[in-house]
């Protein structure tokens, strides 16, 4: 069972405006340098493998699901964009999206 934190985490998760895919890119990373493809695919990842629709770039996956295997979702993250995360760098990134979306900008080269 999710513990209340978690709970209270995915009912604001799910209160929030819903954002194409397009506001999402303007509002969080027009002026980032990182291209619109690399935040709007790792959101449907969220989607499906952690149900978060409504993910922003504050958002770390487990505070949504603190069962959550964070190596199985980069495992994901690096089957959909080619790039492997090791060990090492699984311990350095603080878990959140824009953490994960910067991390796989600079591994593909594209990004400030």
């Amino acid at each position: 069972l999710p513990s209340a934190k978690e709970r209270s985490f995915r009912k604001a998760v799910r209160e929030r405006p819903r954002l194409s895919d397009d506001e999402f890119h303007d509002r969080f990373y027009r002026d980032s340098g990182v291209p619109r493809h690399i935040p709007i695919r790792l959101r449907k990842i969220y989607a499906a493998e952690l149900g978060m629709d409504g993910v922003r770039p504050e958002d770390r996956a487990t505070d949504f699901d603190s069962e959550l295997d964070f190596a199985d979702l980069l495992d994901a993250v690096a089957d959909e964009f080619g790039v492997p995360f090791t060990d090492q760098e699984i311990g350095q990134l603080h878990g959140s999206f824009d953490s994960i979306v910067r991390n796989v900008a600079g591994k593909l080269g594209q990004g400030r």
